[in-house]
C-alpha cells in the first residue's frame, strides 16, 4: 500500500518530464516517443498482480492442508509470529482421555452406580476435552438434570434429580471448588495414579462424595509440532488451567519453552497481552470456550475444529485435521509468501527505476519497453505462485545451506568481495573519492553477505540471493584480473582513458573472446552451482548455469555500454561507472534469463 501510494503520481512525474525535456530539445515528436517509453516500462504488476496472487496462493495451498484462514491479512501477521503458545488439555493432549480409576467416600449418599450415572449425565453437557472419559460411565440408573452451568477453569455444576425423587447439587472440578465444605480426606490415598494423571473432584451438595482418576494422552503430532516450532525460532510455551508439572512433561527440559499452570481464561488472555507489550508477535492455539479470550487477544489465534464452536468462531485460522504439525507448516509457508512479496515488491522498485532511468534518457525503443513489461510481469507472477508451491513441498528456496561447508562457502565469498577493493584501486587508479566509492560499494556487498547468511534479508536479488552474491565475490575478482590481462597486464586507466570492454589479449579457442569475460564465467559459475535452490536434476543445474552464462556475458556487455553512453566520454570517473554498468548488467542479465527459465522450464522446483 505504502509503495502503492507514490508509484502512480512518480511514474506520470517522470513520464510527463521526459517530454517536457525532450520536446525543448529534439521536438515534440521525440519527446511524445521517450515519455511513451516511460508509461509502458512502467510495471504495477508487483503491488496489483502478485501481491494478491502469493496472498491467495497460500491461502489455497493452507485449504488444500485442511487449514482454514478467515482472512488473506492473517498471512502476514504470521509470517512475523516469533512465540506459539498452547493450551494444554485438548490442544496438546487428545480430547478423548480415559478413566483410570474412581474411588467413593466412606457412607456415601449414593451408590456406586448411580453416582456413575449422574457423572455420565451431567459431563455429557460439558464441551472441555476431560467429560469425555465419563461418557462410557452410564448405567440404567436415571438421572434429570434440571439446572446445568459450566465454569471456566474450575469445573461444571448442576442441579439433579434421581429416580427416587431426591434433588443434590452436584459440582464436578478442582479440588476446593468442587467441595467447598470438605469430606476429602482419605480419598486421594485411596486413588490409583501416576504423575501427569488429571483428578477430577465430585462434590455433592458441598461435600466431596468421590474422587476419580484421568489420564491424557498427548497428541501423536504435539511432540513434532512443539520440536517444529523451535526450530522456525518461534518457541513460546503452555498456558493451562492445569498444574504446571503436567504440562512441564510434554515439553522436557528444553529452556525456550515456558509453562504456566493455573490459569483462568482472563490469566491466558492477559499472559498474552504481557508478551504482546513486550514487543513479541504471538500465536495461540486452543480448543475450548476458557480459550476463547486468549483466542482474541493473540495476534493470530488457532482453534482445533473438534473443539467447542466459540473458540472456532474466535480464532483467525480453525485446523480441520487437528494435526498441530500444521501450526508450524503454515508459519513457515505465510514467511515463505512475505518472503515472495517483499522480493517481488524489491524486484519491482529495481526494475522500475532503471527501466524508467533508460527511458527517460531515451535508450528504450517502446516496442522494448513493453516487451520488458510483460516480462517483468510475468516474472512477479511466477514468483508468487512458486513461493507458495517451494513452501507446500517443503523445497529451501534461495538459501545457501548451513553447517561448516556453508560457512566456508560464504567466507570465501565475503574475501573475494573484500579483495576487490585494492585491485578497483590500482587497475583505476583512483583517488580518494574514488577508493571511497568503490569501498562503500563493496561494503554494502558485505552487509548483504552477513544477512543473507543469517536469513534476514529479503529476496531482493532474484529467487536466488546467494547466487548472486556469489557471482559478484569470486566472478567479479577473476573479472577483473581478466581486464588487467586485456588491458595489456596493467592499468585499465590510462592517459585518463579507461580500455573498457576492448581486449587486447584474448582467449582463442577458434573466436577471440576478452579475458574479463572468461575470468568472470570461470570464477562465477562454479561458486553460484552451490547456491542453486534444491530439488533439481543434473539437467536442470546445467541448465540455470547456461542460462545464468548467458545472462552474465550479455548483461555485462550491455550495462556498461549504457553505463559509459549514460556518463558521457571524459567522464571522470568512467572506470567505475563502467565497472558499476557491468556488475548491473550481470546482475540483472542473470537474475531474468534464469527467473524466464523457471517460467518456461517443464519442472517446478520440489517436483
Amino acid at each position: 500500500d505504502r509503495l502503492a501510494a507514490w508509484f502512480l503520481p512518480l511514474v506520470l512525474g517522470v513520464a510527463l518530464g521526459t517530454l517536457a525535456y525532450w520536446s525543448v530539445r529534439a521536438g515534440w515528436t521525440v519527446g511524445l516517443f521517450h515519455a511513451l517509453s516511460v508509461l509502458l516500462v512502467a510495471c504495477p504488476c508487483a503491488l496489483g498482480l502478485a501481491t494478491p496472487l502469493a496472498l491467495w496462493s497460500g491461502l489455497a495451498v493452507l485449504g488444500s492442508r485442511g487449514v482454514v484462514v478467515r482472512r488473506a491479512a492473517v498471512l502476514e501477521r504470521l509470517a512475523r509470529v516469533s512465540e506459539v503458545w498452547f493450551d494444554k488439555t485438548g490442544t496438546l493432549t487428545d480430547r478423548r482421555p480415559v478413566l483410570v480409576d474412581l474411588v467413593l467416600r466412606d457412607a456415601a449418599p449414593v451408590d456406586r452406580s448411580t453416582l456413575r450415572a449422574v457423572l455420565a449425565t451431567v459431563q455429557g453437557r460439558s464441551s472441555h476435552p476431560l467429560a469425555a472419559a465419563f461418557a462410557d460411565a452410564a448405567g440404567d440408573v436415571d438421572v434429570e438434570v434440571t439446572h446445568f452451568q459450566s465454569t471456566p477453569a474450575r469445573g461444571v455444576g448442576a442441579w439433579i434429580r434421581l429416580a427416587d425423587g431426591r434433588e443434590h447439587g452436584v459440582r464436578i472440578g478442582i479440588r476446593g471448588w468442587a467441595a467447598p465444605d470438605g469430606g476429602e480426606s482419605g480419598l486421594a490415598d485411596r486413588v490409583r495414579s501416576v504423575p501427569g494423571d488429571q483428578e477430577v473432584w465430585v462434590g455433592l451438595d458441598g461435600r466431596a462424595v468421590a474422587l476419580a482418576v484421568v489420564r491424557e494422552q498427548a497428541r501423536d503430532s504435539a511432540a513434532e509440532a512443539l520440536a517444529a516450532c523451535g526450530r522456525l525460532g518461534c518457541p513460546g510455551g503452555i498456558l493451562t488451567g492445569d498444574r504446571v508439572e503436567r504440562a512441564r512433561d510434554l515439553v522436557g527440559s528444553d529452556p525456550r519453552w515456558r509453562v504456566d499452570g493455573g490459569l483462568a481464561p482472563e490469566a491466558k488472555a492477559r499472559h498474552l497481552e504481557a508478551r504482546r507489550a513486550a514487543g513479541a508477535v504471538v500465536a495461540f492455539v486452543g480448543d475450548g470456550i476458557n480459550d476463547g479470550p486468549a483466542l482474541r487477544v493473540a495476534d493470530v489465534g488457532i482453534a482445533l475444529a473438534s473443539g467447542s464452536s466459540l473458540a472456532g468462531a474466535t480464532a483467525d485460522v480453525v485446523l480441520l485435521s487437528d494435526d498441530l504439525r500444521e501450526v508450524p507448516g503454515m508459519v513457515a509457508l505465510a514467511r515463505q509468501v512475505d518472503r515472495s512479496i517483499r522480493g517481488n515488491l524489491g524486484f519491482a522498485a529495481t526494475y522500475n527505476l532503471l527501466g524508467m532511468g533508460l527511458a527517460a534518457a531515451g535508450q528504450l525503443h517502446p516496442v522494448v519497453a513493453a516487451l520488458l513489461m510483460m516480462g517483468s510481469s510475468a516474472v512477479v507472477s511466477w514468483r508468487s505462485v512458486r513461493g507458495a508451491s517451494a513452501a507446500a513441498c517443503g523445497v529451501p528456496v534461495g538459501e545457501g545451506g548451513s553447517g561448516p561447508a556453508a560457512g566456508r562457502r560464504w567466507g570465501w565469498i565475503a574475501a573475494c568481495l573484500g579483495l576487490q577493493v585494492p585491485l578497483l584501486g590500482w587497475l583505476g587508479r583512483l583517488g580518494p573519492a574514488g577508493w571511497a566509492w568503490a569501498a562503500v560499494g563493496q561494503g554494502l556487498l558485505l552487509g548483504a553477505v552477513w544477512l543473507v547468511r543469517r536469513g534476514r534479508l529479503p529476496a531482493i536479488l532474484g529467487t536466488w540471493p546467494g547466487m548472486t552474491l556469489a557471482m559478484l565475490g569470486p566472478g567479479n575478482l577473476l573479472m577483473l584480473i581478466g581486464w588487467w590481462i586485456d588491458a595489456g597486464c596493467g592499468p585499465v586507466m590510462r592517459d585518463g582513458v579507461c580500455l573498457c570492454c576492448s581486449g587486447h589479449h584474448y582467449f582463442e579457442p577458434g573466436w577471440r573472446i576478452p579475458w574479463m569475460y572468461v575470468g568472470m564465467l570461470a570464477g562465477g559459475l562454479p561458486a553460484m552451482a552451490a547456491f542453486l535452490p534444491g530439488g533439481r536434476s543434473g539437467w536442470d543445474r546445467i541448465r540455470f548455469l547456461s542460462l545464468a552464462a548467458v545472462g552474465m556475458v550479455g548483461g555485462m556487455g550491455l550495462g556498461a555500454g549504457w553505463a559509459l553512453r549514460w556518463a558521457g566520454p571524459g567522464h571522470p570517473g568512467q572506470f567505475l561507472v563502467a565497472y558499476a554498468g557491468m556488475t548491473l548488467g550481470m546482475t540483472a542479465g542473470m537474475v531474468f534469463l534464469c527467473a524466464l527459465g523457471e517460467i518456461l522450464g517443464r519442472r517446478k522446483v520440489g517436483g
